[in-house]
């Protein structure tokens, strides 16, 4: 079992998180077209490094994963999720996401939402999240993907 470390994202770093979300896309297969477009528009930015709630998962030292969460007002919004391919399966996802349910349970939230790849779906199912919806793709025109949902359950 991997020992994970989840912290706070640095100034600096958004180049390689950046990187890191490219990679993690491309692992379910998605063709050079696709991929093209995914570079344009899936960023991490040194300003939301900033503004947003960013976090990332260490092991040995090494970036194995990354997500950002933003405040929507009357729900919190998972903008990333991504997952050094080499460590999927290995319980990154699901330390990343228990870190921020937990980060925005914290901050009074009663819920999350967010666009799910389809191939993260299940991922997201089996941890108790459900399909509310599906909103436009932005990257392939025409294409609807999952919009979903978690109420964040107060610890009792």
């Amino acid at each position: 079992m991997l020992e994970i470390t989840i912290r706070r994202a640095w100034p600096g770093e958004a180049a390689a998180l950046q990187e890191l979300l490219h990679r993690s896309k491309a692992h379910w297969g998605y063709d050079a077209d696709f991929m093209a477009v995914a570079r344009r528009v899936l960023t991490v930015t040194e300003g939301q490094i900033v503004t947003d709630w960013v976090f990332v998962a260490e092991t040995g030292g090494i970036l194995a994963g990354f997500a950002s969460l933003a405040d929507r007002r009357d729900h919190a919004w998972l903008e990333d999720l991504f997952i050094e391919p080499e460590f999927i399966g290995q319980g990154v996802g699901r330390d990343l996401w228990n870190h921020v349910c937990a980060h925005a349970r914290q901050h009074g939230f009663a819920l999350m939402r967010w666009e799910s790849d389809p191939n993260a779906r299940l991922f997201y199912e089996h941890l108790g999240a459900r399909v509310i919806g599906s909103t436009p793709s932005h990257i392939v025109p025409g294409l609807m993907i999952p919009l979903m949902e978690i109420a964040l359950q107060n610890p009792s």
